[in-house]
């Protein structure tokens, strides 16, 4: 049998028609599918100027560790040897800041917790020698022997002024008032 004319562009011009919405149509989901994963890869935008990590390692020109970061430990500053020697951290307590000489046990921390700030300074038996601390009962001064026992204190409370000097088991040897 035998097709005409008429039958053979109508059937050309439907088969036109029909790719032509086949085309848009795939145009269509290509389009929805480029959208999708690029939504998908900037699931959350960041601002080029900030840093998402848990942990930061900064490191010399020499591939030595220097300084630290992290939500546990807080910020390290290393010397060259790997030791900390500035550690800056926030637990339960509050905020503090420890400075290490060369060995982690002399050095001087600053503590601020709910009785108030603490300055303490170790020897290099790790020892505390001197305490100075501004509580609510009032501010005080510490000074240990070589020992850490306490030898001198002066605090100033409710009641004023008081200034002692205190023997080797801890008892006054002399204090005012």
């Amino acid at each position: 049998m035998q097709l005409s004319d008429n039958s053979v562009e109508h059937r050309l011009a439907q088969l036109e028609r029909s790719l032509c919405r086949t085309r848009r149509r795939s145009n269509a989901l290509l389009v929805l599918v480029a959208a999708l994963v690029t939504l998908a890869l900037t699931d959350k935008p960041v601002p080029p100027d900030t840093v998402v990590a848990k942990s930061i390692h900064l490191h010399d020109d020499r591939g030595k560790l220097r300084i630290l970061i992290n939500a546990r430990a807080g910020v390290s500053l290393l010397d060259e040897e790997g030791r900390p020697r500035a550690v800056l951290s926030v637990d339960r307590s509050g905020p503090g800041l420890a400075l290490y000489g060369e060995s982690s046990q002399v050095g001087t921390t600053l503590n601020v917790d709910s009785a108030g700030p603490t300055l303490a300074m170790r020897d290099n038996r790790g020892r505390t020698r001197a305490m100075l601390t501004a509580i609510d009962q009032g501010p005080a001064l510490i000074l240990s022997d070589s020992e850490g026992r306490e030898r001198v204190a002066l605090m100033q409370g409710a009641g004023g002024a008081h200034v002692g000097v205190l023997d080797g088991s801890g008892s006054y040897a002399w204090r005012k008032p």
